[in-house]
């Protein structure tokens, strides 16, 4: 099975997670992190470590009792991660039913989406995926990306999206656009910003820039290191 790869937005969505353990708070703590909201975490069994974690989170909301079919209306995404194979799978089947999402942790090419592992630096995301069948690999991956993309990558892709900005309000053909994006993504702005030298970057942007966009340079380069 080959799965499509898109990027969701979830931010003020509706979510539930079944299963409190370690796997599903990961998931919970996942969600909060990229917006969502009223997220519904269910278990039948102890939910102490849970409510621990997210004791006054006003968007976690902790339920001791058993999954039930209705439990999934009107939610964007679910996450089925209990320990239970039989449970994970009829809360998968419910999901198809319904055309809900349903990752299901313990057989992820039974669910419906299944989440890459990810490298994130600032706005940039670096996603990486075996279709589930070799987690280790995708870890080596991962370990590969994240010595080659540093945290100078954050601090690029925000000025590249501030200089985007000002040379789209150029109005200038595609075509001449392209060339200014592709030259400010060169080696040598990135190392400029390695090194922290704002000056030596300001000369290089300028060097690839109109002279009717240097004006406004030093203010775009403001408070980025």
């Amino acid at each position: 099975m080959q799965y499509f790869p898109v990027c969701l937005n979830i931010a003020g969505q509706r979510c539930l997670v079944v299963g409190a353990g370690a796997v599903g708070r990961r998931k919970v703590q996942n969600l909060l992190e990229y917006g969502a909201k009223d997220i519904l975490l269910l278990d039948d069994n102890t939910t102490a470590d849970a409510q621990n974690e997210f004791s006054g989170n006003k968007n976690v909301n902790i339920e001791q009792r058993v999954f039930t079919a209705k439990d999934v209306d009107g939610k964007f995404l679910v996450f089925a991660c209990t320990d239970n194979h039989k449970t994970n799978s009829q809360i998968g089947e419910i999901c198809r039913q319904k055309g809900i999402l349903c990752n299901i942790a313990t057989q992820p090419g039974q669910g419906s989406f299944i989440q890459p592992a990810m490298l994130q630096q600032g706005d940039l995301s670096i996603t990486v995926s075996s279709n589930a069948k070799s987690p280790a690999l995708v870890k080596k991956i991962k370990d590969s990306l994240r010595q080659s993309f540093g945290p100078e990558y954050k601090i690029l892709i925000e000025l590249l999206g501030r200089l985007r900005s000002q040379v789209l309000e150029l109005k200038e053909d595609s075509g001449y656009n392209k060339e200014i994006f592709d030259s400010l993504t060169e080696n040598d702005i990135l190392e400029a910003i390695k090194d922290r030298d704002k000056k030596r970057l300001l000369v290089l942007i300028q060097q690839r820039t109109p002279s009717s966009m240097h004006s406004n340079l030093e203010e775009v380069l403001h408070d980025l290191f």
